[in-house]
C-alpha cells in the first residue's frame, strides 16, 4: 500500500470546496427529468411553508431531488438565500437558510454560534429544519472545520441521522478506529442497496479537515471510505497530466479516492457522464 501522503496530495485551500456540498447558490442545471405536476405541488407547498420565501427557480437534481432556490427568512430578521429540498415525489425533506459572514443583522447570531474570539475564523453557516431532526446549525470555519450546533448553540456529538438508530455503538466505534479526529455530519440511506452512509470530516496526513463519506452495510460491516477530492490544483502530478491530456478541467466532473477491502483507487467522472477508475499507480482499471 502506498503512503497516504503520496496518494492524496491536498491543500487547505481545497477545503473550501466542501462548502459546495452545502452552498445555496443559484446554479443552473437541466430540468429534463422533472415532473411538471410535482413542480406545481412544490411551488404551492413552499409558499405555504415559508410565507417570506421568494422563489427564484426549482432545480431537478440527478439523484431524484428537487431544490427550490430563493430568498427568505427562516431566522426572524435575517433575509438571505435559501434552499428547500423535496424528494422525487414532491414531498418536503428539509429547508436551509444561509448565514454568510457578511450577512446584515447576523452579528449577534454569529457571536452566539462561534464566540467573539472565533468570529474572524468563521466562514459561514446554514440553519436547517428537516423531517428527521430538530432544527440545527451547520457551521463552517475558515480552517475547514465543520460541525453541528443545536438551537441553544451547543455543539452536537454528531450531526442528525435521517433514519433513527443507524449510528450504532459498533458502527461509531469502527468509524472512530478508521478515521482520525472524525466528526460525523449526518447519516442516511446510501446509494448502494442495503447500506447506510455517513458524511464525515476527518484528519489526514495532509490536512486537518478532509471531507468524505464512509459506507456500511445494514449489518454494520464496513463497505468503503471515500475522500472527496474537489480541488484539481493539488492532485498528484500523474493525475494532473491525465486531465491535461484529455482537454483540461472543463471536461471533468467529480473526483474521489476510494478505499475498500478490494483495494484503493481514484474514481474520475467526465462531464459527459463517463466514469473511469485508476489505481494508486495511476493505471486505468478496466
Amino acid at each position: 500500500m502506498m503512503n497516504r501522503r503520496k496518494i492524496i496530495p491536498y491543500s487547505r485551500v481545497a477545503l473550501y470546496s466542501f462548502l459546495l456540498m452545502f452552498s445555496i447558490g443559484f446554479e443552473q442545471v437541466a430540468l429534463a427529468q422533472e415532473d411538471p405536476k410535482e413542480v406545481e405541488m412544490i411551488k404551492a407547498d413552499v409558499a405555504k411553508r415559508i410565507p417570506s420565501f421568494e422563489l427564484k427557480k426549482i432545480n431537478y437534481r440527478p439523484w431524484d431531488f428537487y431544490w427550490a432556490m430563493g430568498v427568505g427568512e427562516m431566522i426572524p430578521g435575517l433575509r438571505t438565500r435559501m434552499r428547500v429540498d423535496y424528494d422525487s415525489n414532491g414531498q418536503w425533506v428539509e429547508s436551509r437558510q444561509s448565514i454568510p459572514r457578511s450577512a446584515k443583522n447576523a452579528n449577534d447570531l454569529i457571536g452566539d454560534m462561534v464566540g467573539e474570539e472565533m468570529r474572524e475564523s468563521f466562514r459561514g453557516a446554514d440553519y436547517i429544519q428537516s423531517y428527521h431532526s430538530d432544527p440545527y446549525y451547520l457551521v463552517s470555519m475558515k480552517s475547514g472545520e465543520v460541525y453541528c450546533l443545536n438551537k441553544k448553540f451547543k455543539r452536537m456529538k454528531s450531526g442528525p441521522m435521517h433514519i433513527k438508530g443507524i449510528l450504532t455503538k459498533s458502527v461509531k466505534k469502527d468509524i472512530v478506529s478508521r478515521l482520525e479526529n472524525v466528526y460525523i455530519l449526518e447519516g442516511k440511506k446510501a446509494d448502494e442497496p442495503n447500506c447506510y452512509q455517513y458524511q464525515v470530516v476527518f484528519k489526514t496526513d495532509i490536512v486537518d479537515y478532509q471531507k468524505g463519506k464512509i459506507v456500511y452495510t445494514e449489518d454494520g460491516e464496513w463497505y468503503y471510505t471515500r475522500y472527496y477530492m474537489n480541488n484539481y490544483d493539488f492532485l498528484p502530478l500523474n493525475l494532473m497530466m491525465y486531465v491535461a491530456d484529455r482537454g483540461g478541467l472543463k471536461n471533468f466532473g467529480r473526483l474521489n479516492y476510494d478505499k475498500s477491502k478490494e483495494g484503493e483507487y481514484f474514481s474520475i467522472e467526465f462531464k459527459d457522464g463517463n466514469v473511469i477508475k485508476m489505481n494508486s499507480d495511476f493505471e486505468e482499471i478496466k
